[in-house]
């Protein structure tokens, strides 16, 4: 052994007394500072709070490191007993996202609070395990949520989660089952959440005579933008690749109807526009798929019939009870060749809407009925286009050159961004341009469309600059006529832009800081952005502006109503531009409404559309859109509606699946009262709204289905549309029709198509989940009946009313033959028409106030009839 070794034993014996009690001392010491450790530590708990990683992150930390540090804790403080067991997390694998410093405090301001969650099944109570259970701090307005914490409930259906916060909101997801969210759940009390079975849809896509087909997509709309109407809105919710063999499958729906659409590139679009999903249910639907349609044509020039190359032309086809977008799935685009030739495909069997677009505005459209034979090639005419020819002057009459100019449709004018197009390499949206002018000032537009009502814009060759501002703009507005000559001269004057200063207020004087101010040139209507400024520490700002006769100023600052006002700029006379000093400009404070939208078992409910509108406005006969807010909640039954002044707003809210928001007024935390379509509530409130809304009633709904046939024939009779679907929508295959999602009770439909009577079928007895068979439905041929009026002299006359008046023999063996039936104006005449007139015996009367009147009796009959009408002086 080392000398040091068999040293130490005589050092402890010739160890004075003294040491002996100082050694003693330090070990007290230690030991009492391991304890205060243990129970002082801010990463340890001595219930089993999570570890100190677990607190920096917002995640759980693994159960085992928990448990394992919680047990020496227990033991060296000699506790008794273990910490009761429970169904945690473990975190995810790789690097924690670890929160800022500022989430960190505000994530550990208070002691760790304990959440019992226990999931269970609505029918029956069972639990439910293996779901998930998400706890998250609710942000902070304008802020970020905290890190979620996540568990899995246990055999029991029970999950419990540690967090440093006392109310937080929960999410529960289970497969087949509906997931559910709930806000502000308190710690300390068990949450017992009960999921409803959710539904599956599997299905088949066929093509008739070939078997299963293989389709790329199939796509499911919800109601989940609050409408009870069955019909799809925006882009799909849910899409599903269709396998070889044509089946597809959706599992975890939501209850209620839905809309499924194939959608393929070469197949015309498949729908099947309401379909009910039921808690637990699997269900089944097989889609047909129809052989597509192809359509051909040429897009000329008017008059010399010049074909018309790189024109757009798409076609739309209508499907009654679809929704906009999912008819657009359904669209069919070409773009015409060289010798103006397209070809439009896959379309389906009914009516589509052609139209043909060019670059430069022009436009041509037509309705086509589309059969299952390839229909005939189809013309669409476009009016020859115009040149524009024009000179660009400064404010003191001299050339621009290197001027910038843009036109666009004047109707449309006040949606382009001037400044932004000016400094364009080509078209926008609603403008086309810019075009540069040469040295003296010269400039041309080729292809202008005719008939067209234009505005023209030029800018100097700053607008191009990266600041979106010029330094003098100008405008001017055009005609053009059909049938104008060829070039149409256009000048177009300059004004210089002018310096404006000013100072932002609120509604106590006090100055607005950093609030930005922009202001707009109008030039007959058009808006010429131009540079920004923002307020400085005293609210003052000085802004370059366009030149123009008015100026738009619009003021935004964080908290305040945006702010639009109109000031005149006068011309001064001074070489760099009018200068203008502003009167003050006052903001007023924007107030904002929070709330939560819940069901009677507390349940979030996500996507109900809040709305708030001004008591005044929604009692008036004006408009009741006007300062209309809508909000949508979210995952959490969470909305906030901002942007609204003080005063007293009337609440309505809607959710699809529920009845329209009623609830008594202590259900908030605001003082509401009864209103006007709603409930009203004075702005600002105290505390937040929480509005309870009662699930609907199931709609019971059916199905009525027949055969519509040209009279006296088997031909199917195509572009039917029905009146009377409620909220129903109609399927067509070849002469049968089907209409889906008819609610129950007495119905009664009102048939119309081109080239036929307006009929109106029998009443029917619709029956929940059954279909009622109409059976063979014959519709008659109508006429397009064209008048032409003039008056004695052979003079075309404009103004007239025309009519049709059933004779009192017509009425015999003819029901449903309306009484009188109009015959509009083109454009205001001489030319009417009436594109299905039944064919009967008629009374035809024309009247005008100054040239006359015609009265005589008219038979109406073949595909198309013209009658000239002479009007004769009154007596």
């Amino acid at each position: 052994m080392p000398a040091a070794g068999r040293a130490l034993p005589a050092a402890g014996r010739v160890l004075p007394a003294a040491g002996w009690v100082l050694a003693l001392a330090v070990a007290a010491l230690v030991v009492s500072a391991l304890v205060i450790w243990a129970l002082w530590s801010p990463a340890h708990d001595v219930g089993g709070a999570r570890p100190r990683q677990a607190a920096l992150t917002g995640l759980p930390a693994s159960p085992v490191a928990r448990d394992a540090a919680s047990a020496t804790e227990l033991a060296a403080l000699g506790a008794v007993g273990a910490a009761p067991a429970s169904n945690r997390a473990v975190a995810p694998e790789g690097p924690l996202p670890l929160l800022g410093a500022s989430e960190q405090v505000g994530d550990l301001d208070g002691p760790p609070a304990r959440f019992e969650v226990r999931a269970q099944e609505a029918d029956g109570g069972a639990p439910v395990a293996g779901a998930e259970v998400r706890l998250v701090r609710r942000a902070a307005a304008g802020g970020r949520p905290s890190t979620a914490l996540v568990a899995t409930t246990d055999a029991e259906g029970r999950a419990t989660l540690d967090a440093p916060f006392s109310v937080g909101d929960v999410s529960v997801a289970s497969a087949r089952h509906v997931d559910v969210a709930r806000a502000e759940v308190v710690a300390g009390a068990e949450c017992v959440v009960a999921l409803v079975a959710s539904g599956a849809l599997v299905g088949r896509v066929d093509l008739p005579g070939r078997g299963a087909l293989a389709a790329p997509e199939v796509r499911l709309w919800t109601r989940s933008d609050g409408r009870a109407d069955g019909r799809g809105v925006g882009r799909p919710q849910r899409v599903e690749a269709v396998s070889a063999n044509g089946t597809f499958r959706f599992d975890d729906l939501d209850p209620g109807f839905v809309t499924l659409a194939v959608a393929s590139g070469e197949l015309p679009l498949v729908l099947e526009p309401s379909i009910e999903i039921q808690s637990g249910v699997e269900a089944f639907v097989a889609l047909r798929a129809a052989a597509p349609v192809r359509l051909a044509g040429r897009v000329v020039t008017e008059g010399d019939r010049r074909p018309v190359a790189g024109a757009i032309v798409r076609a739309r086809p209508e499907i009654q009870g679809a929704s906009s977008e999912i008819e657009g799935a359904a669209l069919a685009e070409a773009r015409t060749a060289l010798d103006g030739s397209f070809e439009l495909a896959p379309l389906g069997q009914g009516r589509c809407r052609v139209t043909a677009e060019t670059d430069y505005g022009a436009r041509a459209e037509r309705d086509v009925l589309v059969d299952e034979r390839a229909p005939a090639p189809i013309e669409l005419a476009l009016a020859p286009s115009v040149s524009l020819d024009g000179l660009v002057l400064d404010a003191d009459g001299a050339p621009a050159a290197g001027a910038r100019v843009a036109f666009s449709q004047f109707d449309a004018a006040r949606r382009v961004d001037w400044a932004r197009l000016l400094a364009s390499a080509g078209a926008s949206a609603g403008g086309v341009g810019p075009i540069a002018a040469d040295q003296a000032g010269h400039f041309r537009v080729p292809a202008v469309p005719a008939p067209a009502r234009l505005l023209v814009v030029a800018g100097d060759a700053r607008s191009g600059g990266s600041d979106g501002t010029v330094s003098a703009a100008g405008g001017v507005e055009v005609q053009v006529a059909r049938g104008a000559s060829a070039v149409q001269p256009v000048v177009i004057r300059l004004a210089r832009a002018g310096v404006v200063s000013g100072v932002v207020l609120d509604g106590d004087g006090v100055p607005v800081v950093d609030a930005q101010v922009s202001a707009e040139a109008r030039v007959l209507g058009a808006r010429l952005r131009s540079g920004q400024a923002r307020t400085d520490s005293t609210g003052r700002f000085e802004v370059l502006a366009e030149g123009a006769d008015v100026l738009r100023f619009e003021v935004r600052a964080a908290g305040f109503h945006t702010l639009r006002a109109d000031a005149p700029l006068s011309p001064t006379a001074a070489s760099s531009g009018p200068r203008v000093l502003l009167d003050p400009l006052v903001l007023e404070r924007a107030l904002t409404v929070h709330g939560v939208v819940r069901d009677a078992d507390g349940n979030a409910i996500a996507g109900a559309a809040v709305r708030l509108m001004p008591e005044a406005v929604s009692g008036s006969s004006g408009d009741r859109r006007a300062g209309r807010r809508v909000s949508r909640t979210d995952a959490f039954g969470r909305f906030s509606v901002g942007d609204l002044r003080a005063g007293r707003w009337v609440v309505d809210v809607f959710a699809s699946g529920f009845e329209r928001f009623s609830a008594a007024p202590h259900d908030f935390g605001g003082d509401l009262v009864p209103g006007d379509g709603g409930f009203s509530v004075d702005v600002p409130t105290e505390g937040e709204l929480v509005m309870v809304l009662t699930r609907a009633a199931p709609e019971p709904r059916g199905a009525v289905s027949g055969e519509l046939v040209a009279l006296g024939t088997d031909d199917a009779v195509l572009g039917v549309q029905v009146d009377g679907l409620g909220r129903g929508a109609l399927l067509l295959e070849g002469a049968r029709f089907r209409a889906v999602g008819v609610p129950v009770g007495t119905a009664r439909f009102v048939v119309s198509a081109p080239g036929f009577e307006r009929t109106s079928l029998p009443e029917v007895e619709v029956t929940a989940d059954r279909v009622t068979d109409l059976g063979r439905i014959e519709l008659r041929p109508s006429t397009r009946l064209t008048l032409r009026i003039v008056d004695a002299d052979g003079e075309p006359v404009r103004g007239a009313r025309a009519r049709l008046d059933r004779l009192p023999e017509a009425r015999a063996g003819r029901s449903g033959l309306r009484r009188r039936l109009d015959v509009p104006a083109i454009r205001g005449g001489p030319e009417h028409r009436l594109d299905s007139t039944p064919r009967a015996r008629w009374r035809l009367v024309v009247d005008h106030p100054t040239a006359g009147r015609y009265r005589a009796e008219l038979d109406v009959a073949g595909a198309r009839q013209s009658v000239t009408v002479r009007l004769t002086q009154k007596p």
